[in-house]
């Protein structure tokens, strides 16, 4: 249905002024694909054609065999939305998934899997912290993907270098220990930190190969310069 609404405004004459419109998805899907985008990131462009394909439909069932066009239009939509649902939404049991071709083919559903025993991990690293360490901690994420903040307990702040996470900005000045979560060379803390040790492994469980598995999580300490000065240094854009 969004398909054809996208081909009937880029050709029909009828909405020649929102043809536009149909162009800027074109171009959008072209940079979209060239960058290496996700999907996601042209959904706002989606809307127009859904209700220009709706008025298609529309039109469509309308005609002649009415009763036999809005069965087939049923079974097509209640298909389609099973496959949705199958792709996208948490229906199959973990082990079912994992043995499965689709976390490569749904790598977004993929990055859901192994959350609680990620918090779990993080809590149990937070745990044996001496008393004087976890007065002075933070949590620094390789990515704003954690679910930290929604399922963890009893953490200390949460932050991120990563895209729009980093705006949020520093720690304050007095959080000079750092627990990190995601793989972290000697070339990338060295510059900032006195010492990191790695002091455990993300696991989910399942062998599913997402961005959290397998990377460590190191403590670090020996702040080398202020928050301030260290902050531009943690972007990470992706």
């Amino acid at each position: 249905m969004t398909i054809a609404g996208w081909v009937w405004m880029l050709r029909a004459k009828v909405v020649a002024q929102w043809r536009a419109i149909g162009i800027a998805g074109v171009v959008i899907l072209i940079l979209v694909v060239i960058s290496g985008g996700k999907g996601y990131y042209a959904v706002g462009i989606l809307p127009p054609f859904m209700a220009s394909g709706a008025m298609l439909v529309d039109r469509w069932l309308s005609r002649g065999h009415r009763r036999m066009r809005a069965t087939g239009f049923t079974a097509a939509a209640a298909l389609s939305g099973a496959l949705i649902a199958y792709l996208t939404l948490p229906i199959l049991p973990v082990t079912t998934f994992a043995a499965t071709t689709l976390p490569s083919l749904v790598p977004d559903t993929a990055e859901q899997i192994g959350w609680p025993q990620l918090v779990k991990t993080v809590e149990g690293v937070v745990g044996r912290l001496t008393a004087k360490e976890r007065a002075q901690a933070v949590i620094l994420t390789s990515n704003y993907g954690e679910a930290l903040e929604l399922l963890g307990s009893g953490l200390p702040p949460i932050y991120s270098g990563h895209n729009a996470f980093w705006e949020w900005g520093p720690p304050p000045a007095d959080k000079t220990v750092v627990v990190y979560v995601g793989d972290w060379t000697t070339a990338d803390w060295s510059p900032s930190f006195g010492g990191c040790r790695t002091v455990a492994h993300i696991d989910n469980g399942f062998g599913i190969q997402n961005q959290e598995q397998g990377q460590a999580i190191s403590v670090c300490s020996g702040l080398k310069a202020p928050w301030a000065v260290i902050w531009p240094r943690l972007r990470i854009l992706s």
